[in-house]
């Protein structure tokens, strides 16, 4: 499982974000370039495809525990349209489904931090 913030919008000045969040982004999309429509920070928050989901579920939750304050600064910044939290499930080639809970403490969480979530799944072989 990963777990990617993309923090973005039409107008947003990507420098401000970076000067508010401790972290550094692994890719920045800029409006007009490359066929971006917006301009997005993307940020690892978990990148283990590996990961089980109860680890999953509690490295997100360190993830907003450690940024939390960080986010909510960024949430404030001129041009921000969007904060979302991408949740990526890897779908094992033999499996039908994956599942993923999230309990009421990391539900709380994003809901304080007012973050969008969506779910992705990743069709991956065995040999992956």
């Amino acid at each position: 499982m990963i777990c990617v913030l993309r923090i973005g919008g039409i107008e947003l000045n990507p420098d401000l974000v970076r000067q508010t969040l401790s972290l550094a982004p692994y890719r920045t999309d800029v409006r007009g370039k490359d066929a971006a429509t917006v301009t997005c920070l993307h940020y690892d928050v978990v990148d283990d495809i590996s990961c089980r989901p109860d680890q999953f579920a509690a490295k997100v939750h360190q993830f907003l525990s450690t940024h939390g304050a960080e986010l909510e600064s960024v949430a404030l910044l001129e041009g921000i349209e969007f904060r979302i939290l991408d949740f990526g499930l890897m779908l094992q080639e033999d499996r039908a489904s994956v599942s993923l809970e999230l309990d009421e403490a990391l539900i709380h969480a994003l809901s304080r931090l007012d973050l969008a979530v969506s779910i992705s799944t990743y069709p991956v072989s065995e040999s992956a």
